[in-house]
């Protein structure tokens, strides 16, 4: 089996995606295990987001030996957000685990709490 970084990418974006759709708190790993925390999934607000992949060597018809990607996971709560990127670290490492990559690095590079917005702006843009 080729050992293509990219291809494992990809399997970890489809993963990251299904991880964070709705429905999540119906299912297993660390999202399921909230299902009694959450009264209303929509008002959670869980978006998880691909937004930079830099692909090594990059070149025409050659199998991918690195690659690099941001992924941006948001959630009205930290419980919620740590749980998905949980879920999701689990996702990427059996990713790199069944394409046999010899190194698969998950680093943190930024991390806040969430911050409620205020209200009346927030009413005129579920409305629109």
């Amino acid at each position: 089996q080729r050992r293509d970084t990219l291809a494992a990418a990809a399997d970890m974006i489809i993963a990251t995606e299904r991880i964070c759709q709705p429905g999540w708190s119906k299912r297993g790993g660390h999202l399921g295990a909230l299902k009694d925390n959450v009264s209303n999934e929509k008002e959670e607000m869980l978006v998880c987001t691909v937004g930079h992949i830099i692909n090594m060597p990059n070149a025409k018809n050659t199998i991918s030996g690195a690659v690099n990607m941001t992924v941006d996971v948001r959630a009205r709560r930290e419980e919620v957000r740590d749980a998905a990127a949980e879920d999701i670290s689990a996702a990427v490492h059996e990713a790199c685990s069944a394409r046999r990559m010899e190194m698969c690095e998950l680093v943190t590079s930024h991390e806040a709490p969430p911050v409620e917005s205020a209200e009346a702006p927030t009413k005129r843009l579920r409305s629109a």
